[in-house]
């Protein structure tokens, strides 16, 4: 490697002709020459090279020694790689600051997990990788193709779906810049917001700590992969609380840019360049590594507590929709679509399970906070004479917790989160609702419940979902307009109900009426023999008047009826939607 700093001086580098341009022979390179060089030694030695050709030489080797990195085959560890470090301790024993910083040894190349193999078929070179990917796809399943000594692993799936994200990625830029003028600006002071900026700089300096540790796999999953799901984790969350705010969004959009430019180089300069039309530096090449204020890990923390609340609910409602083990020679009933949920959360563990804790913790720091094993614990529970009645389900919970600490550490001893999880949860209240497909979704403490269950199984940050389904009857909802496509509708029209709800409700169950439609009701003057009456195409809402917002739907004895000024009347079996 030392030699590799002035090989340029003594030896044509691609042509292979022999010789050079400044006229060094091999005897030239005396022993005093090379100390010299390397060693730097302050005596300019008797030599026919010209003497400004020692000092470039010189200067070369000061410039690029040490080595920060070697990167080498696997099997060369035995053997070159060791003598490597040798020779180094050898030629500067007593100057450790001239030895190689690092090694980086990677294993062979294998395609599709089969060794590459002409006579097999199972080869590729890397101007086919070229030709069938392109550029960035190929580095793109190359930096996925893992970062250990084993063999690294080429998979042609990865790449083709890399060819995909890349135009996704760049498709996403576009739409989103193009979104510009109906973003939010001004704070971005809501809780999603925060969580966003929070998880945007934990995953950045994550990054950054991946690169720098030659683990390129990892930085592809900290900086591409988990930040754009992130990202796409706020847009679901940001629609329904006004949207998107723009600092935020900008920011991303340049973070991901400089963050997947060492991997997906031609893509990111392009965007830079062409859709961020950025012109300091004019190359994202010559770009800074994006800076970060210190991640709030409380924000990280209460945004992956929503992400798994939600995923729970989601598995909850499901569980929900199973039909029953049916009794012999009995259908199993299918249960009741819910309308409405509500969400136990627990301020704190029961009585019995936070002295558990309290019990642990006192015995992990006591123990140069390693927790010790589970017949001290036991032993230190059954001394607490509160504990007494408890003893049957405190070891498994005493269990559950040390699990819990593999991930969390010594926070898993505490007994309260460390966010407001109602706060969260209930500025999240329209997203949730939104996911789960409710009308309705209420929160409450467990030390409100009835139940003995919810008040003892539900704690802190594992909130429970218990869903119901109100009073309905059914309304139909038809389109009177001629060639468009829209159908009759069956709608559960609940107490109370109002012209916006009904019609968020068809948008949610009815996907062929778009979000950037316009709906209007309609209900039939005659509620009677309007439904009835053969529709004329040229004036298809002939005998009936549009419902305003004031409306309100109500329901008796099977049938709906509509709330106007004060007094209701029969709405009948059917009213009209238009889209426009």
């Amino acid at each position: 490697m030392a030699y590799y700093t002035v090989c340029h001086f003594l030896q044509t580098d691609f042509d292979g002709t022999a010789g050079n341009q400044y006229g060094i022979t091999p005897e030239m390179m005396t022993p005093e020459v090379w100390d010299y060089i390397f060693l730097q030694t302050n005596t300019v030695p008797q030599s026919q090279i010209k003497k400004d050709i020692l000092e470039k030489m010189r200067r070369e080797f000061s410039f690029w020694y040490p080595v920060d990195l070697r990167v080498s085959g696997k099997d060369l560890v035995p053997n070159h790689l060791t003598y490597y470090l040798y020779n180094h301790t050898a030629i500067w024993p007593e100057q450790p600051d001239m030895w190689p910083k690092g090694v980086r040894a990677n294993g062979h190349l294998l395609l599709n997990s089969e060794k590459m193999s002409k006579s097999t078929g199972n080869f590729m070179t890397l101007s086919d990788a070229l030709d069938s990917y392109g550029a960035d796809a190929t580095r793109l399943a190359l930096a996925n193709a893992g970062d250990s000594v084993e063999d690294a692993n080429f998979e042609t799936t990865v790449a083709d779906s890399g060819v995909l994200r890349i135009w996704t990625f760049i498709e996403l830029v576009k739409e989103l810049l193009a979104e510009k003028q109906n973003m939010r600006t001004g704070p971005a002071n809501s809780v999603n917001d925060r969580m966003f900026e929070a998880e945007m700089n934990l995953k950045i300096r994550e990054t950054d700590e991946n690169y720098n540790n030659i683990m390129f796999k990892e930085a592809l999953r900290t900086g591409f992969f988990e930040y754009s799901n992130l990202f796409h984790q706020y847009r679901e969350r940001a629609q329904v609380q006004g949207g998107l705010h723009w600092d935020l969004v900008y920011r991303y959009l340049n973070t991901q840019v400089l963050m997947l430019a060492p991997i997906a180089t031609h893509t990111c300069d392009y965007i830079w360049q062409k859709l961020l039309c950025k012109s300091t530096p004019k190359s994202v090449l010559h770009a800074q590594w994006p800076g970060t204020s210190e991640p709030d890990m409380v924000l990280v923390k209460a945004s992956e507590y929503l992400a798994d609340a939600a995923h729970k609910f989601r598995m909850r409602l499901k569980a929900h929709m199973m039909p029953g083990k049916a009794k012999k020679g009995e259908t199993a009933a299918i249960p009741q679509i819910p309308s409405h949920g509500l969400v136990w959360i627990a301020k704190t563990f029961p009585t019995w399970q936070s002295l558990i804790l309290n019990v642990m913790h006192t015995l992990y720091k006591s123990n140069n906070n390693t927790l010790p094993d589970n017949k001290e614990i036991s032993k230190a529970l059954g001394a607490n004479p509160q504990l007494k009645k408890y003893m049957k389900k405190a070891m498994p919970f005493a269990q559950a917790v040390r699990e819990r600490m593999d991930t969390l550490g010594e926070k898993a001893l505490k007994d309260t989160v460390e966010f407001n999880e109602r706060e969260i949860l209930e500025e999240n209240r329209d997203y949730l609702r939104g996911a789960l497909e409710l009308e309705g979704l209420d929160f409450d403490w467990t030390e409100n419940s009835d139940q003995e269950r919810t008040r003892e199984d539900v704690v802190p940050g594992e909130p429970f979902l218990t869903l119901s389904t109100a009073p309905n009857v059914l309304l139909t909802l038809g389109n009177p307009q001629p060639h468009l496509g829209l159908f009759t509708y069956q709608l559960p029209i609940y107490q109370d109900d109002n012209v916006q709800a009904i019609i968020a409700r068809m948008r949610r169950q009815e996907r062929a009426v778009k979000p950037s439609m316009n709906v209007t009701l309609h209900r039939y003057v005659d509620a009677n023999i309007g439904p009835r009456a053969l529709p004329a195409l040229s004036q298809p809402l002939k005998g009936t008047e549009q419902l305003t917002d004031s409306a309100r739907f109500t329901h008796q004895d099977g049938k709906v009826l509509l709330s106007l000024n004060g007094t209701s009347v029969p709405l009948g079996a059917k009213i009209l939607y238009v889209v426009n």
